[in-house]
């Protein structure tokens, strides 16, 4: 374990590990800085031909439905991540259900429907928890 740590607090990976953060950040911002200059470009070719303030309008629409579409994509991606708790809980909620279910029956044949009932409420309740 010591061995472990010492080679990865070395003073020559926290360097190199430095150099590639920086060289990241460096060929982020010069990327960033690309990506500015080519929509400047095209805005002032689509200027001379249409006009500025058309241009300046289809520029704003067409970043605010990219802003829309990905704040879309985001949330979606959020609502429908795997939820491994939520899961073994409901798993746990159906196998009590079933001990429930199966001692009320072995009792009184008759709590059957009374049975039926608070399964079908249980799972309704379940449905409207999963659809928010």
């Amino acid at each position: 374990m010591k061995r472990l740590a010492a080679m990865l607090l070395d003073r020559g990976v926290v360097a190199a590990l430095r150099d590639r953060v920086v060289m990241t950040f460096i060929a982020i911002c010069c990327g960033f800085l690309g990506a500015l200059l080519l929509l400047a470009a095209g805005f002032i070719i689509a200027a001379r031909d249409v006009g500025t303030v058309p241009t300046l309008l289809g520029f704003s629409a067409g970043f605010l439905l990219l802003g829309w579409l990905i704040s879309f994509a985001s949330s979606y991606h959020w609502r429908h991540r795997p939820r491994p708790l939520a899961n073994a809980g409901r798993l746990a909620v159906v196998a009590e259900l079933f001990v429930l279910a199966r001692r009320l029956i072995s009792k009184e044949p008759a709590k059957l429907i009374l049975a039926a009932f608070i399964l079908g409420a249980i799972t309704e309740q379940l449905d409207r928890t999963e659809k928010e």
